[in-house]
């Protein structure tokens, strides 16, 4: 995992070498994983996000990264 700062905006990627791409799971009360992509989009509808992902060139593996606003917008201030 890495974090980068730029000016106003927050990076947050998280590398790994498997071949598929993030799904959205829709967990239950019960389960202890899958909620991951529906935390992440609430927090970048409140902070003019947006998220991505990008490919490994040398083989398989991917890093998929979000990016968010650090001055938040009338949702996020508080």
């Amino acid at each position: 995992m890495r974090l980068y700062r730029a000016r106003h905006d927050l990076r947050i990627e998280v590398h790994d070498h498997g071949a598929g791409r993030p799904l959205r799971r829709h967990a239950g009360t019960g389960d202890e994983s899958g909620r991951g992509l529906e935390v992440i989009d609430a927090l970048i509808g409140m902070y003019d996000g947006h998220l991505g992902c990008t490919d490994d060139d040398t083989g398989p593996g991917k890093t998929v990264y979000v990016v968010m606003r650090l001055t938040a917008n009338g949702a996020g201030s508080g």
